[in-house]
């Protein structure tokens, strides 16, 4: 049995929580599940990505977020991710990998499509890039 690792167009599954401090999960009220095509973003990957390019299914990732730095951190990304009630300081979120597996074409296209109709306006903060 192959281990798939985290790389271009693969489906990336995670549990993802986030907390005041390292390793708490206080802002999301405990973990939640996320998935997303790896490297669709218009601008290139974002820094989430590249803290899990090459990881697999069980490795963590962990990032403090300081103020004003999740559109910048996690662009496209955001609008899949838990609402994270943080209160305006630095907080920590931690990622786990939970499944990497090929992506299929239909889920690609409709991944683009989605990211496509983001609809909001200038600094929505989906890091879209279609403003």
């Amino acid at each position: 049995m192959t281990t798939e690792t985290v790389e271009g167009l693969k489906k990336v599954a995670l549990t993802v929580r986030a907390g005041s401090a390292p390793g708490e999960s206080d802002l999301t009220g405990g973990p939640v599940p996320m998935s997303f095509i790896f490297g669709l973003g218009v601008e290139g990957l974002t820094p989430f990505e590249y803290s899990l390019a090459g990881k697999k299914a069980g490795d963590e990732v962990a990032a403090p977020i300081g103020p004003g730095e999740m559109g910048k951190v996690f662009c496209h990304l955001n609008p899949k991710l838990p609402p994270i009630s943080a209160t305006g300081g630095t907080f920590y979120v931690t990622a786990r990998v939970d499944k990497v597996a090929p992506a299929d074409s239909r889920e690609v296209v409709q991944a683009m499509a989605l990211m496509s109709q983001c609809g909001g306006g200038e600094g929505c903060g989906c890091g879209c890039g279609g403003h």
